[in-house]
């Protein structure tokens, strides 16, 4: 993947225009299509456009992953034998449902009692209640380089009303998936940022009715080895 391709593919992933993204950079959007086509190899601002894009300095220039985590303030792994803090909430984190980002696994939700430490005010500040929200695994190639194998994700299974562009979790016929939506007239589009080795998936009518909307994925992680 260039660095073309690896702008492109943040830049939609976070839902931002070309001139969005050029006003969060500070340059023109001309700047950031000539980025985009290939024209641009080696931008000026290449640390000012990874801030922009929530997204490592080393991956945007080298495609080398360091973090693609979105920044989100006081997360981390919580066990029974810690302590509790007023201003933290604690996700259940289900192993076992392990939300396939290829072709799927069964929808299991058996947490295994593991759990992910949360501010409780960063949630707020993206409208997520606590008791709506959960955190899974992620499998598979199809969503990388944003969401690479082995991922975690974090859910918002309030709100599943599906916008154009965003990353909702499914039950897509009893197999657990991962994919970017858009709305079709009567039915459906599942995109994958793995476009090379993954087509867009279009199900209409009856078809579309098998797709179940989890929730959106609000945040997303990485462990790097």
């Amino acid at each position: 993947m260039s660095l073309a391709e690896r702008v492109r593919t943040r830049r939609e992933a976070l839902g931002i225009t070309q001139t969005e993204l050029a006003d969060l950079v500070g340059i023109r959007q001309q700047s950031i299509a000539s980025i985009e086509n290939g024209e641009t190899k080696n931008p000026r601002k290449i640390f000012e456009l990874s801030q922009a894009l929530k997204c490592s300095m080393q991956w945007l220039k080298t495609g080398v992953q360091e973090s693609n985590a979105t920044p989100l303030d006081g997360i981390s792994l919580w066990t029974d034998d810690e302590e509790e803090d007023e201003d933290d909430v604690y996700l259940p984190f289900f192993k076992e449902a392990q939300l396939a980002a290829g072709n799927g696994r069964v929808v299991e939700l058996d947490c295994e009692g593991r759990k992910l430490k949360f501010s409780l005010r960063s949630l707020k500040k993206l409208g997520v209640k606590p008791e709506e929200a959960a955190c899974m695994s992620v499998w598979g190639n199809s969503m990388e380089p944003v969401l690479p194998d082995g991922a975690t994700v974090a859910i918002n299974t309030g709100n599943r009303e599906i916008k154009d562009g965003k990353i909702y979790a499914l039950d897509h016929d009893g197999m657990a998936r991962v994919k970017i939506l858009y709305r079709l007239p009567g039915g459906v589009r599942l995109r994958s940022f793995n476009t090379d080795e993954y087509p867009d998936e279009i199900y209409m009518g009856d078809d579309s009715n098998k797709i179940r909307v989890v929730g959106a994925v609000f945040w997303y992680g990485v462990t790097i080895s």
